[in-house]
């Protein structure tokens, strides 16, 4: 899997058309990056880092050009969501 496929599928876990929307792109240009038949532009680029430090994920530009180790860090939403589910569940006697 090519860098940019490991970004959308791993860190943002969406799949080629709302990547997509969110690059400002099409979907079969994200099909292409991820063939590695194009590459994303500077301003493209900047767009997807924008939209992790807007989702509160953990960003290395880096990752355009080496994929990320597996087992990526949870971003604050994620930690957030997971401790009011694990605390409702303990509220409701869920996994007791």
């Amino acid at each position: 899997m090519n860098q940019i496929a490991v970004i959308r599928v791993s860190i943002f876990r969406l799949n080629q058309a709302a990547f997509a929307g969110i690059v400002g792109v099409s979907q079969s240009t994200v099909s292409r990056w991820e063939r590695e038949e194009a590459s994303p532009t500077h301003a493209e680029m900047r767009r997807v880092r924008d939209y992790a430090a807007a989702q509160a994920i953990p960003w290395n530009d880096a990752w355009f050009f080496e994929s990320p180790a597996v087992g990526r860090q949870l971003s604050r939403r994620e930690r957030t969501v997971r401790a009011n589910r694990r605390e409702r569940d303990l509220t409701h006697g869920v996994g007791a």
